[in-house]
């Protein structure tokens, strides 16, 4: 199992697969080691790249540089407690990558035992521990303290504390005996002016975990008399209780929604702080294709969703309404895959093109055991703007018209020429359909841009030469050779009223596709206007009677 791990500003991730470690600027590899131990916690990732991680030796930074090196922060060394005979309870490392808070559990001498049961007026009991909370700044390696308190080791379970990435606001748990049990007088504080904005009491209820946002609200995971619960208190005197779903985890605190991931059938759930079910998506594709994935929030609520293919990282920074557009595209990429690893073995086939073409000039291709497409094969050759003779050659394949024989050609090279096999150029909508496709491979990040943009322009000068096809027609020998009749009028042919019809109904299909948020808009747009100038084309080739009908 992979763990994912993200900065605030979603340019860096870390995974991490047992002692191996890997760290991305985006999809691309920065360092990568094996640690030496498999007992470690990830602490963060900080915006500035540095990546802290908590071993039992202590904390370690690991920092960006051409050979990764793992510095030991002195002051948070196992050896630097065990001499002040204390321990490092909890630790939490800020957004931005410069700052630690922790908690440091230290016992109590029999002198100031006395003093506290002098001062309390329950009696206590023997054995008391300092919980001291202490803010480290790393660029100066100083550190002072923010709270201090002192209680019974019965009540060590009860002190619960949390703090926002941003480290604005902490959340603080105060227990306290009562004869019913244990109340817990939790704190939400502005670590600006450590003022106290929001606090309430829980009774008797068990807290498993803190956490609150950068927005002040909190959130804690609480089960009473066996009951479990997700209870929610914004700084503004508002209180919300959120049932979990079976077999979930929590994500994300936002600020109006609370993010689930579920383990048992993979999904994706949004609730709303009163409760309401907001979104459901399922993710059982990525485990029907074996795929690590993981979805991971910042601290403006934008969602990363990030998997790992064939040790290459994925990353798509996409929100909670986008995310199932993501997911359909994914499953698009793994069906074209899968097909493509099933189809049938084709023996070699050798590509051979007319002695009159420019092609002809290009380096042999080699054999494959797979025959190309027609957009392998067409962008690996520089397209040249062919002659008259040539285009007419290329065009049809099926009867080529009969131009006048050549006066000095030789016979031999004119039944060579024939023996040979024609190219045939893919039409204009096959051409659309590869501009739409190669599209796709670059959002999903199977071609990088250089080469998306050098295919992309040789689809457009094939789509150009189109274009041009029939006014070479017109001014070729063949097409003087055959005159209309007088008075007969030109008429579209079968071919091209269905290529038409094969433009028109791209277009709906194109509309289907942006209402159902498979293309984005700046895609819909590219080709709904190429589609819209092919489809004017087609209609100009038409005699001027029936454009008027039309």
């Amino acid at each position: 199992m992979i763990r994912f791990y993200g900065s605030s500003n979603a340019r860096y991730f870390l995974t991490v697969q047992d002692k191996h470690v890997t760290l991305y600027h985006e999809d691309k590899v920065m360092w990568s080691t094996d640690l030496i131990h498999t007992d470690f916690e990830v602490l963060g990732v900080g915006s500035n790249s540095c990546v802290a991680m908590w071993f039992k030796e202590g904390v370690y930074l690991f920092r960006p540089g051409e050979r990764v090196r793992a510095e030991a922060l002195k002051k948070l060394q196992t050896s630097v407690f065990q001499k002040t005979e204390s321990v490092l309870s909890d630790i939490f490392y800020n957004d931005e990558g410069s700052s630690f808070v922790y908690m440091r559990v230290s016992g109590k001498s029999k002198v100031t035992e006395k003093l506290f049961g002098a001062l309390s007026s329950a009696p206590t009991e023997k054995g008391l521990k300092e919980f001291e909370l202490i803010f480290y700044d790393i660029p100066s390696e100083s550190a002072h303290t923010l709270h201090k308190m002192v209680h019974p080791l019965s009540m060590e379970k009860y002190v619960k504390w949390s703090i926002s990435r941003d480290f604005n606001y902490l959340v603080l748990g105060n227990p306290r005996k009562i004869p019913s049990g244990v109340s817990v007088k939790y704190s939400i504080i502005d670590t600006q002016s450590f003022k106290t904005v929001r606090s309430f009491e829980l009774q008797d209820t068990e807290v498993r975990s803190i956490r609150v946002n950068n927005e002040g609200t909190a959130l804690l995971e609480a089960s009473k008399r066996g009951v479990e619960n997700i209870l929610v208190v914004t700084k503004d005197a508002n209180s919300y209780n959120i049932q979990r779903p079976t077999d979930a985890e929590i994500l994300h605190l936002g600020r109006s929604f609370v993010a689930f991931h579920v383990h048992r059938p993979p999904a994706f759930i949004v609730k709303s702080l009163d409760d309401r079910e907001l979104i459901t998506n399922n993710l059982s594709i990525f485990e029907q294709h074996k795929v690590e994935y993981a979805l991971l929030f910042n601290a403006r609520d934008t969602m990363s969703l990030l998997y790992l293919k064939d040790d290459q990282l994925y990353h798509f920074i996409t929100d909670m309404s986008t995310l199932i557009t993501e997911i359909r595209r994914f499953e698009l990429v793994m069906r074209k895959k899968q097909a493509e690893e099933q189809a049938p073995v084709e023996q070699p086939v050798k590509y051979e093109v007319p002695s009159t073409s420019p092609l002809r000039e290009a380096p042999e291709r080699p054999h494959s055991l797979k025959r190309p497409s027609a957009i392998e094969f067409f962008l690996e050759r520089e397209p040249v703007k062919p002659s008259r003779d040539e285009f007419i050659t290329l065009e049809d394949t099926s009867s080529p018209p009969q131009a006048p024989e050549p006066a000095e050609e030789p016979a031999e090279e004119e039944a060579g020429a024939t023996s040979l096999p024609v190219v045939k150029i893919p039409d204009k909508t096959e051409l659309f359909q590869m501009l739409e496709t190669l599209k796709l491979h670059l959002v999903m990040g199977i071609v990088d841009d250089k080469a998306y943009q050098e295919k992309k322009q040789a689809i457009e000068r094939m789509i150009e030469l189109q274009d041009k096809q029939p006014s070479l027609q017109a001014a070729s020998p063949a097409a003087s050779a055959a005159p209309q009749k007088a008075g007969e009028q030109e008429s579209p042919s079968s071919e091209e009223e269905k290529e038409r019809e094969k433009i028109q109904k791209l277009l709906e299909s194109l509309e289907e596709r942006f209402i159902l948020g498979e293309i984005n808009e700046t895609s819909y747009r590219e080709l709904k206007a190429k589609y819209h100038r092919s489809l004017s084309a087609k209609r100009f080739q038409a005699s001027p009677s029936q454009t008027s009908k039309g």
